[in-house]
């Protein structure tokens, strides 16, 4: 596990540090890593990017605040840049890293590897690597499957876990065609090669309540980059080793408190069904005039229920 390159911050990088008003910059670099003594006192945001897991896949981050560690995991088929909503607050109580996984965003795209016990170990890898031996995880859609095994695998490490807007395979049926469908070999990148933004646009219009709402233009860019739909597509593919995976986990229940979300007009509070067997203290509450993607539809109403779990506190 290594930092191996200074990038040049992105625009949406760049559009949350301004809007933390006089937070500085944090400054990334072989030297001075994001989460050493001294970057550490400073609250902006910028971006790295890490070597991790025995393929060595490159994985890119952003980080910026002081605090408690937050982890956040993005869902398919956005990026890091979904969390952009929420990071500025968040940036006020906690050291807050928001993650593209592997295949996603900028990170590489390898061609293995994309059950979710192995990407919850290039996850967790990458907060050891930053120094944090102790952190909380928040994950969406199939953030949320790699929140669930990172939580099982590494309890003395994770300390608290929000898991939203997904079923989690091996523990709840596949509800939607989209999931046979990438899960199909060679086919999907077939017919979404050069049509990407008709099929997420269908994909965001018809699991928002708000769709307007959706940064749609960052994920068109993101997915259409030579491999990113077949990585995204790895994910589906992945989905009977992964359930598999985490029908041995739920053997153990999680020890951690977790707190489920779900939007209104999506999952809504029944999530608590399927975690309730496998987590010993999990919470659920509903995010109002949200669809499939509350921290885009709705981030001051998901701000409302992280800020004060991820601080300890019981959640109304």
């Amino acid at each position: 596990m290594r930092l191996i390159k200074l990038s040049r911050m992105p625009l949406w990088a760049c559009a949350i540090s301004m809007a933390l008003g006089s937070y500085a910059p944090t400054v990334l670099s072989r030297e001075n890593p994001a989460m050493s003594s001294s970057s550490n006192q400073l609250n902006g945001f910028s971006d790295g990017y890490i070597q991790v897991n025995q393929d060595k896949v490159r994985l890119h981050y952003v980080v910026g605040g002081k605090g408690p560690a937050i982890l956040l995991i993005p869902g398919w088929p956005q990026t890091a840049f979904t969390w952009h909503k929420l990071m500025p607050e968040l940036a006020r109580h906690f050291t807050v890293i928001a993650v593209d996984p592997r295949g996603m965003g900028d990170s590489s795209r390898p061609l293995g590897g994309y059950d979710t016990d192995n990407v919850a170990r290039d996850m967790h890898e990458l907060m050891q690597s930053l120094g944090h031996r102790r952190y909380s995880v928040v994950g969406h859609d199939i953030g949320m499957w790699i929140a669930y095994p990172m939580a099982a695998m590494y309890p003395d490490a994770i300390e608290r876990v929000v898991l939203s807007e997904a079923g989690i395979p091996g523990l709840d049926p596949q509800r939607s065609w989209h999931f046979a469908f990438n899960q199909l070999p060679d086919l999907p990148e077939l017919l979404t090669e050069g049509k990407e933004r008709p099929y997420l646009e269908w994909l965001f219009n018809s699991f928002a309540y708000r769709p307007g709402d959706i940064a749609v233009d960052e994920y068109v860019r993101a997915y259409s980059k030579p491999g990113a739909m077949r990585a995204g597509f790895a994910y589906y593919r992945a989905i009977p080793l992964s359930a598999e995976q985490n029908k041995k986990h739920a053997l153990h229940p999680l020890s951690m408190p977790v707190l489920a979300i779900g939007g209104e007009h999506s999952r809504g509070l029944g999530l608590k069904d399927m975690l309730a067997p496998v987590a010993s203290h999990v919470v659920a509450k509903s995010v109002q005039g949200s669809g499939h993607y509350p921290q885009e539809e709705a981030p001051e109403e998901m701000l409302a229920l992280l800020i004060p779990f991820l601080k300890g506190s019981e959640v109304d």
